[in-house]
């Protein structure tokens, strides 16, 4: 048929596809989407991916999407969160890939596992409180009170364990969470696009490293890593819908560590891309599709370097990339309807990463931990960015204190401060911004030698 008819979709649509139909009345579902682009009828055959239940998967991929992506993106400039109870929180994750002082080694770099001399733990305990509040613009066809502060106080812990099987193999185990946080908009003018959206994860990370030689060591982990997310929002007939899955997925993370003399580290850290599959079903019968989402969380790389400058004082600094390019290239499918027709394109950009630090010897048994960290933003524009993915280029400010006990024993506390662009969705349905969110963390941290 040459007739053209107007299909709605959500506010996650692309830019480019909201224009208007000529001579035609934009069709707004019970979702409120926003006028997206227009279509033949009967276009292709088959699976129409335009038409009403289609568009309603479509909202639904798009925000789930969104939701797995979200504790990724909400800081740190598209990377996941360095913050994991340990001694870097002080540091602003300065030296992440080079000081290897403890078990959590494991994690910033299994390379420096070979410094471990015996058996060692590390146990960290954090909380955080984010400051993100959305305000809408009044440009959005949909009116109503605003969400206020979506953020809120979670907590997050880590375990590590390197164990001496000699003097130059050893062996590690790590427990943590360095992903997983959530927003809750509660009632608003938004609530049928969402309420709430939550996504968490822990990783198991069995490990080894080995040392070469009095100057380079290796070393390898493989990454389970276990996720949780979900999506909830209410309808046009105030009818509550949640949708969430769980996932086990695997990867690896490898480290280099070069020891150019007793004062001077270099160490490298390859941690490789890991695939979330996904399955959203409905709570309720006959609410929103059924999706089936394959989603990436991109490959980083690290290099650290760590220097003893003089007795009292060590520097310490960070390069990063994380490959957040790669994060479009997503598989979706519908699973009554089958594959896409194609994927859409999120627009996002890779990611670098710079820190620098220092710790300061108050005493033989006191240590004061002090660094800045900038990361930039995964979106190509801050005025063109998701009402569920708040980013934008992210400076930390952190400090810290550690202070032996005994021989063995160990403790300290740090604190974070991070502070993120301002970042705006100029959606037709909803439209509005976060004003620099702000995440604050605190944490302790115990280590012991056996």
């Amino acid at each position: 048929m040459n007739g053209r008819r107007k299909v709605s979709a959500g506010a996650w649509t692309f830019p480019h596809e909201m224009n208007e139909c000529s001579g035609k009345t934009p069709n707004l579902h019970i979702f409120h989407m926003t006028p997206a682009t227009c279509l033949h009828d009967g276009e292709g055959g088959g699976f129409n991916f335009f038409d009403e239940e289609s568009m309603n998967i479509r909202l639904s991929v798009y925000l789930f999407v969104a939701a797995l992506s979200l504790p990724f993106v909400v800081q740190a400039g598209g990377l996941h969160f360095y913050e994991m109870g340990t001694t870097d929180l002080g540091l602003a994750a300065a030296g992440l890939a080079a000081r290897a002082e403890d078990a959590s080694t494991v994690y910033s770099n299994p390379a420096g596992m070979t410094r471990l001399s015996g058996d060692q733990i590390s146990f960290g305990l954090e909380a955080y409180y984010a400051d993100a509040e959305y305000k809408q613009n009044g440009s959005g066809l949909l009116s109503g009170s605003d969400p206020g502060n979506v953020g809120g106080a979670y907590p997050k812990g880590s375990f590590f364990y390197s164990h001496s099987v000699s003097d130059r193999f050893k062996l590690g185990l790590g427990f943590y969470a360095n992903f997983g946080l959530a927003l809750d908009f509660g009632p608003w003018a938004g609530s049928r696009y969402v309420e709430e959206v939550y996504s968490k994860a822990v990783s198991f990370q069995p490990t080894a490293a080995y040392r070469l030689n009095d100057q380079w060591s290796v070393g390898g982990g493989l990454v389970m890593s276990y996720g949780y997310t979900g999506i909830e929002r209410t309808d046009a007939a105030n009818i509550h819908y949640k949708q969430d899955d769980q996932d086990w997925s695997y990867g690896w993370r490898l480290g280099v560590m070069y020891a150019a003399s007793e004062s001077t580290r270099i160490g490298f850290v390859w941690q490789s891309k890991i695939e979330h599959d996904y399955d959203m079903t409905p709570a309720i019968a006959g609410g929103y599709a059924d999706v089936l989402a394959k989603v990436v969380r991109p490959e980083e790389r690290m290099l650290s370097i760590w220097h003893q400058a003089t007795p009292a004082w060590a520097v310490m600094g960070n390069v990063g990339w994380q490959r957040w390019s790669q994060f479009r290239n997503y598989g979706l499918q519908n699973r009554s309807a089958g594959a896409y027709p194609g994927n859409p394109d999120l627009s996002f950009r890779d990611t670098w990463h710079a820190a620098i630090g220092a710790q300061y010897a108050i005493s033989s048994s006191t240590k004061w931990n002090v660094g800045t960290a900038y990361d930039t933003s995964m979106y190509k524009s801050q005025h063109d960015t998701s009402l569920i993915m708040p980013n934008g280029a992210v400076w930390r400010l952190g400090t810290g204190i550690q202070h032996k006990l005994t021989k063995r024993d160990e403790v300290g506390f740090a604190v974070e401060y991070l502070r993120a662009e301002s970042s705006y969705d100029q959606h037709r349905a909803v439209s509005g911004g976060y004003d620099h969110p702000q995440l604050y963390f605190a944490s302790l941290h115990y280590m012991r030698k056996f």
